[in-house]
């Protein structure tokens, strides 16, 4: 079973965010849109593994402990640059010591089980959509840079994560959600 850990965004967020994507959609260009339902912020995407291993996964999951805390999304970009665009993406900023914490924490608690630590820098984002190929790419990233997007600013607090189940299929990926942790741990997972 393919896996990954994210945090859900409230709908309120998605509803906004999904406007951005119609309004990007009008460019033409050919990209791989994120579904309104399938919209998070991934802390760690673990892929393949197998029934035996998720189940380990889960149990260590649930010790994970953390106070809430805000993340505001703002600005936007793009992976790698605006020559040649392959992901497009709304900014987050949160406060030392939470989100990044967090992440560690997964990475830590999962690290014993064979799960290797993320080589690259944690630079969390919300992804808004994949480019297939240059067609229309200058009409995608002008829209891309309007202050609509760019000053787009929004705000919530994350109380939870959760480990998700990524199937997918010929019309796209379907992420179920088999688990969520509360930080706090009166809540329980």
């Amino acid at each position: 079973m393919r896996t990954f850990i994210g945090i859900k965004l409230p709908e309120k967020i998605k509803e906004d965010i999904y406007e951005i994507i119609s309004h990007l959609k009008e460019s033409r260009a050919n990209v791989k849109w994120v579904e309104r339902e399938n919209l998070h912020i991934t802390l760690k995407f673990v892929g393949e593994i197998n029934e035996d291993l998720f189940h380990k996964m889960e149990e260590q999951l649930k010790v994970i402990s953390f106070n809430p805390f805000e993340i505001v999304l703002n600005g936007c970009g793009v992976f790698p640059n605006y020559y040649r665009p392959r992901v497009l993406w709304i900014g987050i900023n949160f406060k030392e010591n939470t989100l990044e914490s967090l992440f560690n924490k997964i990475e830590d608690i999962l690290l014993p089980l064979g799960i290797n630590k993320e080589e690259r820098s944690f630079k969390p984002h919300l992804t808004l959509g994949r480019v297939k190929s240059s067609k229309n790419k200058e009409n995608l990233i002008k829209r891309f840079r309007e202050d609509k997007i760019k000053k787009y600013h929004s705000s919530f607090m994350v109380e939870n994560f959760t480990l998700f189940e990524s199937v997918l299929k010929k019309e796209g990926p379907i992420y179920i959600d088999k688990m969520t942790c509360w930080g706090m741990k009166d809540n329980g997972c």
